[in-house]
């Protein structure tokens, strides 16, 4: 019984302090249209800010420029450096073979778990075909599968395919 006698105590208590709440929101509230401001106090500034239009130290511009290829006093043997690295890098890049993807979709895996090998199942230019992981059909090799997605290799270039 005394546990009750606290739990109604509470509870009258949390109601009259609710009343008191709605009291002063609505039954004060409406009286005033004035807005209710708070009046801020002049903070220091965070950063102290400087005034450079003002500043009168000179500066000093007289040094070397460190991107110009030809410098008085340099010697030859790094102009002859400098030479032959720029054509180098003239050459041009080897140019990459063009390689004929089949259109391949990866449909799924099964993954057995007593031999923990993963199966791929693959849509390749319309044949439905399984693939195991290092192996290879129709010249496309499985290599790994990564979550959602797998990477697989056709002439020598790498691709990674989503499922569908």
């Amino acid at each position: 019984m005394k546990k009750k006698g606290i739990t109604y105590l509470l509870i009258c208590m949390v109601a009259v302090l609710w009343g008191l709440i709605f009291y002063r929101v609505f039954a004060k509230g409406g009286e005033s249209d004035e807005i209710l401001t708070r009046k801020s106090s002049a903070k220091p500034s965070y950063f102290k800010l400087v005034d450079h239009g003002l500043d009168r130290v000179p500066l000093n511009l007289d040094y070397d420029d460190p991107f110009s290829v030809a410098q008085a006093g340099s010697s030859s043997s790094v102009n002859n450096d400098l030479l032959t690295v720029r054509e180098s890098q003239s050459m041009a890049p080897p140019i990459k073979p063009v390689v004929n993807w089949p259109t391949v979709v990866y449909a799924g895996a099964i993954y057995n778990p007593t031999t923990k090998k993963v199966i791929a199942i693959l849509n390749i230019n319309g044949k439905e075909v399984m693939v195991g992981q290092g192996e290879q059909v129709d010249g496309i090799r499985f290599i790994r599968q990564q979550g959602d997605s797998i990477r697989i290799e056709h002439q020598g270039l790498n691709k990674y395919l989503h499922l569908k």
